[in-house]
């Protein structure tokens, strides 16, 4: 499934709107970009095994809490921001997008990202951060490339960027595909999903 948005028009989803109980269902029914960054050890909030929990259907993730509230309310102002800094377009926010050989590998991309306003095709995707009052990172935090990685891999695309609010300061950072680092995450989900696949949610 995908959500499309027609642009200049982000999704009002809140943490108790349908929209969202709809989708938090689709993304238990496969891993996904915060997932992988788990899976392979680089998340500082989840691990394995909580992955498999939550898969598995033995506890549900935890309602926002004020500084995830505060990232999603912030992403109507930085999609446009993103676009005053690079010249790209940021349509069909909150995509979900599910990989054409592999349905397990799924990926809800903040935004997909356009050459021109009315450019058909994408030419990547966007990763919206919001960081407090820290200060530009000196080099992008394995855990984010990991997901921008694994959004690239599940979409076919070669180009992401992070657009990351410091304080008041937006800074974005372009991620190019790596294609061997993409195969390498996609085997180590499939490594994931073979271990725990019988419990997993259906």
């Amino acid at each position: 499934m995908t959500v499309i948005v027609e642009p200049g028009v982000y999704p009002d989803i809140t943490a108790d709107d349908p929209e969202r109980a709809r989708w938090l269902a689709w993304r238990r029914q496969g891993i996904g970009s915060s997932d992988i960054a788990a899976i392979i050890g680089l998340s500082p909030w989840a691990t394995p095994y909580s992955v498999w929990a939550e898969k598995s259907g033995r506890y549900e993730p935890d309602q926002d809490t004020t500084v995830t509230e505060f990232g999603r309310r912030a992403e109507p102002m930085i999609a446009p921001w993103f676009t005053d800094h690079t010249g790209y377009h940021t349509r069909k926010w909150q995509h979900q997008a599910i990989h054409h050989r592999w349905p397990v590998a799924r990926a809800t991309c903040d935004a997909l990202v356009y050459r021109a306003r009315r450019s058909a095709a994408p030419v990547g995707v966007l990763e919206m951060k919001t960081t407090g009052w820290q200060r530009n990172w000196d080099d992008l935090p394995d855990k984010y490339d990991a997901q921008v990685q694994w959004q690239l891999e599940v979409l076919d695309l070669d180009r992401g960027w992070i657009a990351a609010l410091h304080g008041r300061r937006l800074q974005v950072y372009p991620v190019d595909r790596r294609p061997d680092d993409g195969a390498w995450l996609l085997a180590k989900a499939r490594e994931f999903y073979d271990s725990c696949r019988r419990e997993l949610v259906s």
